[in-house]
């Protein structure tokens, strides 16, 4: 990996497990929540290190510890963070935490840290995972998004796309296929569950792979399904020809009687011209939200357009969850995650598709399907994959309580 330019923030000591058996095999690398330590995460999932899952047991777990800086949401009072924050409200699209341009360049010493913290740990990228919550996820993020070379995975928890991991992916010479997994709650009152989306459409656009998992009524914190969820995505990435571990997460510390629902998120096709019209509209007048909120619903529906019109790809969520968006976020907030996640799909322009060209796409689609072969994310050659790929959504019908609540 090239040395980085960037300053280089100085970690405080990270907590490393290292291998319970033989030599190194694989790593994870973990990244905690604003204002918190690496102990809480190390606690969080001690159960997939002490248990008699083989291939867990040749990984060495290093939880980085964040540096302090200076934080202008609290008067400048230095705390743990992996770059600063400026206000104590949620999170949200638009929002001037989330659009960061990182002026002062602690978010860049940060990966600058993580970056040197993945090529220390003498294991090759594909045999690592990264991951993190909240903004260490955000973090995780953009370091992955950075790098090279591919890592095995990524896994982001109740986090966001950070202003440079937009950045990366628009650069030319990025060539990021690390698989991700992206996990948040859609009751998450200190990163709002906008942010997930967002990112989501962003990073499909960009032609990465993907899971992900959207819990029902979940707020800033984790449960059982979602630890369940990062232990499968670690058998997947380090160890894929060997069963997870079953883990009793309850026993561990954590505790759900949730009833687990499945659901889809994907991606569909909208007519561009449409879908230009409504983000001018809206981006020139907010309050018009309303009365727009039948044409957002009638975006999907192309079945009449001519042959030569032209369709884009726009995570459904966007359409499906706007009048939800619209209680949460107020009138101004939902237009505005509207706007961007349509300037996301407009920019997109290697898969825009002509009307002709998605009708062919959807009837080998359902031959396909008729055929019983299963479709899947991990071919970016294809763009059919991404779009009947199911992204998986797991819900949970009663909110599960803490394993984690910092930012």
């Amino acid at each position: 990996m090239a040395a980085s330019t960037t300053t280089t923030a100085t970690l405080g000591k990270p907590i490393v497990f290292e291998p319970a058996t033989g030599s190194c095999d694989a790593a994870v690398l973990w990244l905690h929540g604003f204002g918190d330590k690496a102990e809480g995460w190390a606690s969080a999932l001690r159960p997939l290190r002490d248990s008699s899952w083989l291939p867990s047991a040749r990984w060495k777990w290093v939880h980085l510890r964040a540096p302090l800086m200076p934080q202008p949401a609290y008067d400048n009072k230095k705390l743990p963070g992996w770059g600063q924050f400026w206000s104590e409200e949620c999170l949200h699209v638009g929002g001037r935490d989330h659009e960061d341009e990182d002026a002062a360049g602690f978010y860049a010493a940060s990966v600058a840290a993580v970056r040197d913290a993945v090529a220390q740990l003498g294991v090759p990228p594909g045999r690592i995972v990264l991951g993190g919550f909240s903004q260490g996820a955000a973090l995780a993020l953009a370091t992955a998004l950075s790098l090279e070379l591919p890592l095995a995975g990524c896994v982001v928890l109740s986090g966001w796309l950070l202003t440079s991991g937009r950045a990366a992916l628009r650069s030319q010479t990025n060539a990021c296929s690390t698989p991700l997994l992206v996990c948040h709650g859609t009751k998450d009152d200190m990163v709002g569950f906008d942010c997930a989306t967002f990112a989501v459409q962003t990073l499909l656009n960009a032609g990465i792979r993907l899971q992900f998992l959207k819990y029902v009524d979940l707020k800033h914190e984790s449960c059982p399904q979602e630890l369940d969820a990062v232990s499968n995505f670690l058998q997947a990435s380090l160890a894929p020809d060997v069963v997870a571990p079953d883990v009793d997460w309850e026993a561990a510390g954590t505790e759900s009687d949730s009833d687990i629902s499945d659901d889809e998120a994907e991606l569909i096709y909208v007519h561009k011209t449409s879908l230009e019209g409504l983000k001018d509209k809206l981006q020139n007048n907010y309050l018009q939200l309303s009365d727009c909120l039948n044409d957002i619903d009638q975006l999907g529906d192309i079945e009449s357009l001519a042959d030569e019109e032209i369709v884009v790809p726009l995570a459904i969520d966007y359409i499906k969850e706007i009048s939800d968006l619209q209680q949460q976020l107020g009138t101004k907030g939902a237009a505005a995650t509207f706007v961007l996640g349509a300037e996301a799909a407009l920019e997109a322009r290697d898969r825009h598709l002509t009307v002709s060209a998605w009708r062919e796409m959807m009837t080998a689609g359902s031959e396909e399907l008729d055929e019983g072969e299963e479709e899947s994310l991990e071919d970016d050659d294809e763009i059919i994959k991404d779009i009947e790929s199911n992204i998986e959504a797991t819900h949970s019908s009663k909110r599960p309580k803490t394993v984690e609540k910092n930012m």
